[in-house]
């Protein structure tokens, strides 16, 4: 192969770096033509010579750079026939530039060229202009740097790898080196700190700090564990930063090494505040009600566990109150589960308003609430608390622009440290269930033998709830007369027990009991049936008297949607005459509730019964709702009737009542007529019918047939 250089007029070749640096030889000194081409051979870059666009000198690199046997397969070509397609512009107007001087020398550029066999270089090319046998030219020296670009590529493609991981992470990312600089972080960092790039690389490493710092709300500490972790380069660390608006951030660091060296550290934020509130809302359900926000039974135990022990200490007393709601089935039933929760949310809130700070009141299930009373000296300051609440709780609510009227019966239990919580609280219980007994909404102090009584309370409860279906229960009938005449006109229905241990026992003994345990509804069906049978009896057996049937209606069985289809029912059973059957409803009944018990009345009413108000004067005594009422029978409470011979006062009372009764229409029943002059007086007084003992104790139903045929009549209760 010759390597010898066509001999040029004047080589003017100026001296360059790269020449320089890779042949160690002065070129422009070499003025022999082939002793140049051999140097030129001798370089490890590739050199050609163009003069215009076309090559008219390679060397052996180049050669080897593309492949080629012979240089005639390169000189006499053009500068582009191996250049990419989209560069050949640029490399002849680079060549023809240099050619003219026009071109900064030992600028570098970079081409892609094809090799012989088709494979892709990327060379980098230096050129500068030259004379070649008088006319310019160009010299260029072209180094293959294929494998640089295709490293830095791979550099990039890691980079970019890199940087995508970064930024895909859902942490803030931050790398520091040994000396706390920056030397990398992602976007999520900038988003949570709320810094900026500009920030990051133009203040200083204190002013960063103090940025991170002021947001913290325990900066000292975060500074302490920082500079923890920089003593102990080698350190992992994992904790928690609160953030004053807030924010709750998990951070965690580990050294950042190259090797075996330790060359900086990673910090990893992640913004865990969801997580934090999701856990601290689970522990508040934990321990907390969540309808009304005030402790459950397990955190109020555990609360009074903790005051029990201070009491031993202290040689202190504790008090423990149960609350629990009166007859708030009621208000479920009327106004729906929904208003009943919103009701016992303004309950507790009441409750908690009525206490200090120190006490604590929880929501032990249902209708039920508990209140803890520490650092009281006196019992008496403890129903102060008790009557306070009792005061907050009856106050009227409104829902669904209804106003209603909620009770409590209260339980207050003392200790002194040697009861346990459990033992308290169902000392406060018992004592709650005492204060029911005693009438309801009233407060009940916890005393020694209350456990007996709750207990045969209990018992009474379970015997009960077996009666009807042991045929325990039997109905009696205490008849009504006329006054005038003395002649049966009606009897009232009165359910009796007739226990197994305990006897024969009044309702007095038991109703209440029955209202509780919800075996009144039951119980209520019963009454009413053997009732209807008893009527049913009578049409056959006296046809030609016109008997009124008096059965009690409890203010539970009135609140049963239901209750006017059961006396329907009831009536068509027996075929009895509607008219005939008289229920008794006491104005407590009907006003607890005042809407839905005159609504409950007008659909009694539309069945063809008659109604009485039962008890009238021990209720809410008011006779300015009796026009508004679907009633046709007025019954005076015996507590008018016992002194109406003796006592002038109750005698004009009773005459009042009497006579506007009458304004409005109703018959009138004096009930507990036990003496003759009681019957004398109500005679004058215009009082047309009675029940008592005067006239006849209740009965059983045989008894009964044989009163009815001794003095019944025609005359007396008959329906309008």
């Amino acid at each position: 192969m010759d390597s010898t250089l066509p001999q040029p007029r004047s080589p003017a070749l100026p001296e360059t770096d790269a020449l320089a640096e890779t042949a160690r030889i002065d070129l422009p000194q070499l003025d022999d033509g082939a002793l140049s081409g051999a140097i030129l051979d001798q370089l490890g870059d590739a050199v050609s010579i163009v003069v215009g666009t076309i090559r008219v000198y390679v060397n052996d690199a180049y050669l080897r750079l593309y492949g080629l046997s012979d240089r005639a397969e390169a000189v006499g070509r053009p500068i582009y026939d191996r250049v990419s397609p989209d560069q050949k512009e640029a490399v002849v107007a680079r060549a023809l530039a240099l050619q003219r001087g026009e071109q900064p020398l030992g600028e570098l550029v970079e081409y892609r060229v094809f090799s012989h066999d088709g494979q892709e270089h990327v060379v980098q090319v230096r050129g500068m202009p030259i004379t070649y046998l008088g006319r310019q030219a160009s010299l260029s020296i072209q180094r293959d740097i294929t494998d640089r670009v295709q490293a830095e590529e791979e550099l990039k493609r890691i980079l970019s790898l890199h940087k995508a991981t970064l930024e895909s992470t859902a942490d803030g990312i931050l790398v520091v080196d040994l000396n706390g600089n920056i030397v990398n972080f992602n976007t999520k960092f900038l988003e949570m700190w709320g810094l900026t790039p500009e920030a990051l690389r133009e203040k200083s490493l204190g002013e960063k700090f103090r940025s991170v710092l002021d947001q913290l709300t325990d900066p000292d500490e975060f500074l302490q564990r920082v500079r923890a972790l920089y003593a102990d380069a080698s350190q992992e660390s994992l904790d928690t930063l609160r953030l004053k608006d807030g924010r709750v951030f998990e951070r965690y660091s580990l050294s950042h090494r190259l090797g075996d060296q330790v060359i900086g550290r990673v910090w990893s934020f992640r913004d865990v505040t969801g997580r934090y509130s999701l856990e601290a809302q689970l522990r508040h359900r934990a321990f907390h009600d969540g309808l009304t926000g005030l402790s459950n039974r397990a955190l109020f135990t555990d609360r009074l566990d903790h005051a029990i022990a201070l009491c031993r200490r202290a040689k202190a007393s504790i008090f423990v109150l149960f609350l629990d709601l009166d007859d708030f089935k009621g208000v479920n039933d009327r106004f729906g589960h929904g208003a009943g929760d919103r009701v016992l949310a303004v309950i507790a809130r009441r409750i908690a308003d009525s206490l200090r700070s120190a006490d604590t009141a929880a929501r032990l299930g249902g209708d039920e609430f508990a209140v803890v009373l520490e650092g009281l000296t006196a019992l008496e300051d403890a129903v102060k608390v008790a009557e306070r609440i009792l005061s907050v709780i009856r106050a009227p609510l409104f829902i669904e622009e209804r106003e209603i009227v909620v009770e409590a019966s209260i339980g207050i239990a003392q200790g002194d440290g040697t009861v346990i919580s459990e033992g308290l609280i169902g000392n406060a219980d018992i004592a709650m269930y005492a204060a029911k007994a005693a009438g309801k909404g009233r407060i009940h102090v916890y005393e020694d033998g209350m456990h007996r009584q709750v207990a045969e309370r209990q018992t009474l409860i379970a015997d009960l709830r077996n009666a009807l279906a042991r045929g325990e229960l039997v109905v009696h009938y205490q008849p009504g007369v006329e006054l005038a005449t003395g002649r049966m006109v009606a009897a009232e229905a009165l359910v009796r027990w007739n226990h197994p241990t305990r006897g024969l026992l009044s309702p007095n003994e038991f109703i209440h009991l029955a209202e509780d345990s919800a075996m009144i509804g039951p119980i209520g069906e019963f009454v009413l049936a053997e009732a209807c049978g008893l009527m049913a009896h009578w049409q056959r057996r006296f046809p030609s008297s016109f008997l009124i049937m008096g059965v009690n209606v409890s203010a539970r069985q009135l609140k049963i949607d239901s209750f006017a289809q059961t006396v329907n029912h009831a009536i068509l059973a027996d075929s009895v005459d509607p008219r005939r059957l008289l229920l008794e409803i006491t104005e407590s009944a009907v006003l607890e509730e005042p809407e839905r018990g005159v609504k409950a009345l007008h659909e009694l009413k539309a069945l063809g019964v008659s109604l009485a108000l039962d008890d009238f004067g021990t209720g809410y005594s008011s006779l300015s709702y009796l026009k508004d009422l679907p009633i046709d029978v007025l019954k005076i409470d015996r507590s008018f009737i016992g002194n109406i011979a003796s006592s002038k006062k109750e005698a004009l009372l009773t005459e009042a009542t009497i006579a506007l009764g009458h304004q409005f229409g109703l018959r009138i029943v004096a009930e507990g007529i036990e003496h003759p002059d009681q019957l004398e007086k109500l005679i004058e007084l215009q009082c047309e019918f009675g029940q008592g003992f005067l006239f006849s104790p209740p009965l059983t139903r045989e008894e009964l047939d044989k009163f009815v045929e001794a003095r019944s009549t025609d005359l007396g209760l008959r329906a309008a």
